[in-house]
């Protein structure tokens, strides 16, 4: 699966209430909206995700569901360009990136 390829692992119940999940975190995507229409898993993905309605009750934000989804259903090695020439701050929560984890 693509989520043993991209090595995703999920906390076990017993610490999610504290997790603090991973994302790709700069507020700029481009997609490929054909693919996510029509691959299977990622239109299931979404489907869960939407029937669950945790995006309400707990609050989902957009940048952890997107890992996620890119992780369980994209090789993040060959369907994901990453951007690395340029940083990255976000105001509201006071931190700064450097490109592509550096």
């Amino acid at each position: 699966s693509k989520a043993t390829l991209n090595k995703l692992e999920l906390p076990p119940p017993e610490i999610r209430k504290d997790y603090r999940p991973p994302m790709m975190y700069t507020n700029f995507e481009l997609l490929n909206m054909r693919r996510f229409r029509r691959d299977p898993l990622l239109k299931e993905f979404e489907r869960r995700v939407l029937k669950s309605n945790r995006i309400h009750t707990h609050r989902w934000g957009d940048s952890p569901l997107r890992y996620y989804q890119v992780m369980t259903g994209l090789d993040f090695s060959k369907d994901v360009l990453k951007f690395c020439n340029f940083s990255y701050a976000h105001l509201h929560h006071s931190f700064f990136r450097k490109p592509c984890g550096e």
